[in-house]
């Protein structure tokens, strides 16, 4: 059944024709508006999210003087010394030798036996290590440690292992400090393709 509008008085029928017209108008209004308002919304985001990127990459731009003056600084310190100087596996592992031998003569040890197990590369670096066996009291020892974990090139003690040479029954005599047995791996590092 089809409403109809033929009885209602002339100012009704005027009344419903603006309520009418206003409903389509707003439907209109709507479909229009509404996708113009999230697209504004989508564009200011996406102008905000370049606006931060814009603001990075000249923070980026600003911090480069600063960042090369600090590459100067760091090339002025020759990290080149902080290595071994021979690449080769060999000439490294006799470079860590004599430094491991003059350490441990220098500060009352006794060096035993050294022996080089394979090295490994990792990257641009060539890991070299040594085993050392040697003898030392434990004040001799602690000074062996710091000579040859504070010197250059930079040195590095693993796998220490330290026993006591005495046996059951030993009687400590004043100011004589008994010998250990000490064992280590002393591992450098010598940068490859430089």
């Amino acid at each position: 059944m089809k409403p109809s509008f033929s009885g209602l008085t002339a100012g009704q029928s005027r009344a419903a024709a603006f309520i009418v017209f206003g409903l389509v108008v707003l439907l209109a209004g709507t479909a229009v508006v509404g996708p113009l308002v999230w697209l504004h919304k989508r564009y200011d985001g996406a102008l905000a999210d370049y606006g931060d990127q814009l603001s990075r990459y000249q923070r980026l731009v600003m911090s480069k003087p600063m960042i090369e003056s600090r590459l100067v600084a760091v090339k002025a310190r020759e990290p080149r010394k902080l290595y071994l100087k021979a690449v080769t596996p060999g000439l490294a592992a006799s470079e860590m030798q004599e430094i491991a031998r003059a350490a441990i003569e220098a500060n009352g040890g006794r060096l035993a036996t050294v022996q080089i197990p394979p090295h490994k590369d990792e990257g641009r670096f060539r890991q070299i290590s040594v085993s050392v066996q040697m003898s030392a009291s434990a004040p001799a020892l602690r000074k062996i440690l710091h000579a040859l974990e504070s010197g250059q090139p930079y040195l590095y003690v693993d796998n220490f292992t330290a026993r006591q040479t005495v046996g059951y029954g030993y009687k400590q005599m004043p100011g004589v400090e008994p010998e250990m047995f000490v064992q280590f791996d002393l591992i450098g590092y010598a940068l490859l393709g430089t």
